[in-house]
């Protein structure tokens, strides 16, 4: 779900929205040749430029996943005040550097026996995030057909 803006730079939108509609109309088709099909409308038919914004895509939710979310606490069910919490429960107090504050401690009490995957997961986010901008790096963007989206 998402709150799909009529105007912008939403492009990694419009990327799972074309793709979502896709599979419901074929349920069995490939997601990669899905996302290769919307890469080509959208910014021209360079191979180069096609084969690396597919690989971007694919790796986006690796990023996402393990870049946003503190792993061992996100995939668990927590309760606070009797409430479930939000997987991304910390992001409540990303800017303040203390610990004794009651959602930092929820997050290391539900986290504590993992801490080491957790931060694990975090540079495998990092990595992720340097792998597609080597493949951004890797695009012509003059030779691209499609909607202008590149910045000048």
């Amino acid at each position: 779900m998402s709150l799909y803006p009529f105007y912008g730079f939403w492009l990694n939108i419009d990327a799972n929205s074309y793709v979502t509609s896709r599979l419901g109309w074929e349920p069995d088709a490939d997601i990669a040749g899905l996302t290769g099909d919307w890469v080509r409308r959208t910014f021209g038919d360079d191979p180069v430029a096609a084969a690396n914004l597919v690989e971007i895509l694919s790796l986006s939710r690796e990023a996402a996943l393990k870049g946003l979310y503190i792993g061992p606490f996100a995939r668990q069910q927590i309760k606070a005040l009797g409430l479930d919490t939000t997987p991304m429960m910390w992001i409540f107090e990303w800017d303040i550097v203390d610990g004794s504050n009651s959602v930092l401690s929820t997050v290391y009490l539900a986290s504590r026996g993992q801490v080491d995957a957790a931060i694990a997961e975090g540079f495998q986010a990092v990595d992720a995030v340097h792998r597609m901008q080597a493949l951004l790096d890797g695009i012509d963007p003059r030779r691209s057909v499609g909607r202008s989206c590149w910045p000048s």
